[in-house]
């Protein structure tokens, strides 16, 4: 579509960019049409950034919106961007981070991103009960983990309910899945958390090999190139392999199936586990 339409300006999900560096090691393409390309709706890489710079010469800048508010923090287009950071307000859109208690964080600390702009949403349409749990105080609620650098740019974390909380430890799926997929035979990878009695919920790693590069690795063999660039408690703890990951309308990675298989997966184990002792 860019070769032929030869468009200026387009955006893009980080799945789609994963996609499209895989094909590039088939064909090449013109993407010289390009001004801005812009990426969001999920964490983008830094390492995934730079290798599409790499590839085509693009510079892929973030920015952060969402239904309720459509776009609300962008890269400034004539001032200083940051790699890896949402960016800025725009003009007119205030910003906070807030705890679980909705108090603002401290400097340099994670919390959920509260907007309060005249283009938001006044509610859900027919439905009262949400509408009153997405606002507080007239700052509507993200859902979404952020944080903030000395600069002002907020450098988005992941969504508030995809948290894995495995031994008291909050862990973002995608630090574990920048890793996973910077391996050589990884095409892409989905992390979810599946509940443990035990740790609260234990670390799933799904994950789509590209099995024309080479001999597909082994959990074992993938764990051990964790261990070298994770913390022990963010390496995986179940491994799942699949010829493609299920995705949304949009093109993310579809988490509510990927956490509904790792439940699943994680019932089946203790059934067997609880058959071999019995």
């Amino acid at each position: 579509l860019v070769e032929k339409y030869r468009p200026t300006h387009a955006a893009i999900v980080p799945t789609e960019i994963k996609e499209i560096l895989h094909m590039l090691q088939k064909r090449r393409v013109d993407f010289s049409s390009l001004k801005t390309l812009r990426a969001g709706g999920d964490a983008v890489p830094l390492e995934l950034i730079q290798r599409f710079r790499e590839r085509t010469g693009i510079e892929v800048t973030e920015s952060y919106g969402l239904t309720e508010c459509e776009e609300c923090c962008v890269q400034p287009p004539y001032g200083k961007k940051k790699p890896g950071s949402i960016g800025l307000p725009i003009n007119g859109t205030q910003v906070r981070l807030i705890d679980d208690e909705g108090k603002a964080v401290r400097p340099g600390e994670s919390g959920e991103m509260v907007i309060r702009s005249e283009a938001m949403t006044v509610g859900y349409w027919g439905d009262e009960e949400n509408t009153k749990k997405v606002y507080l105080d007239g700052w509507l609620r993200t859902g979404d983990l952020a944080y903030q650098d000395e600069d002002g740019y907020f450098f988005f974390v992941g969504r508030k309910k995809n948290i894995i909380v495995k031994g008291g430890c909050n862990i973002a799926p995608a630090e574990v899945e920048n890793v996973l997929d910077s391996h050589p035979l990884v095409k892409l990878s989905g992390v979810v958390g599946a509940p443990d009695q035990e740790l609260g919920h234990v670390i799933h790693a799904f994950l789509v090999l590209d099995k024309e590069k080479g001999t597909p690795p082994t959990a074992q063999e993938l764990s051990q190139f964790a261990v070298a660039r994770l913390s022990a408690l963010k390496v995986p703890d179940r491994w799942t392999f699949l010829e493609t990951l299920p995705l949304n309308s949009i093109g993310k990675i579809d988490r509510n199936t990927l956490a509904e298989i790792a439940s699943k997966s994680q019932r089946d184990s203790r059934r067997q586990v609880k058959r071999t002792e019995d």
